[in-house]
């Protein structure tokens, strides 16, 4: 009989190499589990690439809408601070009227009552107009659109018309009115001239109190759809012309009125 040889060792130490063998047998991958893989991450990255360029493509209108907002906001703290109605202008460019991509910052210049404390105006309606023969007066502090009152109480008429000695005024055809009619018959009166804020490059006095803001190439105020909730269109260029649209805020941080163009507005509902 051959001797028979036997080997003994520690049965853990057996249990570690078939562990050992084991793994060393799973450090790869298959080629199924390859392409599972990588279909996963292409699924993943189809998804995500349009959003991530869907938020570059809004970046520059959240930073446009971000400076509008706080250009706004300064000029209604500053109409709160100074007492006078300040507002901002949304300037049109120039051959796309319906697109505004800078503003200024305006405030509206002191009331005017004449060069002297003596000033007067001979007031008068001349057929359905209503003139104001005005003294110690100079015509280039003041421009169509700004407002008259007299002897401090009564409307703010708005002017329609005016010349180097008179002014011709907006009425209410359903108002009563005390002034008398002919100028040889006019009354003797004060006047107080509420300005508007002036532009740079318009004539009178004018007031841009702040640097302008130029919004992002990419992005633009459209004016084609802004006015009011009723009148979604008032500042398009076919309502409003060409001239910039301009929103003065009250010194009681009120909304006082928007201009476009000749019109004005003193709305009582939502500026869109």
């Amino acid at each position: 009989m051959e001797p028979v040889s036997l080997i003994l060792c520690d049965p853990r130490r057996l249990v570690r190499q078939a562990k050992h063998s084991t793994g060393s047998r799973r450090r790869g991958l298959t080629l199924i589990e390859l392409v599972v893989v990588v279909s996963l991450l292409i699924l993943l990255a189809g998804l995500a690439i349009p959003r991530v360029q869907m938020a570059v493509e809004r970046r520059p209108v959240r930073e446009a809408a971000r400076a509008v907002n706080v250009y706004l906001g300064a000029a209604r703290n500053r109409a709160m601070a100074s007492g006078r109605p300040v507002g901002v202008a949304l300037q049109r460019f120039p051959n796309q009227p319906n697109v505004a991509m800078t503003l200024n910052q305006v405030e509206a210049p002191p009331p005017y009552a004449g060069d002297t404390t003596g000033a007067r105006a001979q007031v008068y309606f001349a057929g359905s107009d209503l003139t104001a023969e005005l003294s110690n007066f100079t015509s280039d502090m003041v421009q169509v659109g700004d407002r008259i009152q007299f002897n401090h109480q009564g409307p703010w008429h708005r002017i329609i018309a005016l010349t180097d000695t008179s002014v011709t005024v907006e009425v209410d055809e359903n108002r009563l009115y005390p002034w008398p009619n002919g100028v040889e018959n006019a009354a003797l009166a004060t006047y107080e001239i509420r300005r508007r804020a002036r532009l740079p490059g318009e004539t009178g006095l004018h007031a841009a109190i702040a640097k302008p803001v130029q919004l992002p190439l990419d992005a633009v105020i459209d004016l084609t759809f802004s006015g009011t909730q009723s009148q979604p269109a008032l500042f398009s260029s076919a309502s409003a012309g060409t001239a910039p649209v301009v929103i003065m805020f009250a010194p009681n941080g009120g909304l006082d009125r928007v201009y476009h163009g000749a019109g004005e507005t003193q709305p009582g509902q939502p500026v869109f």
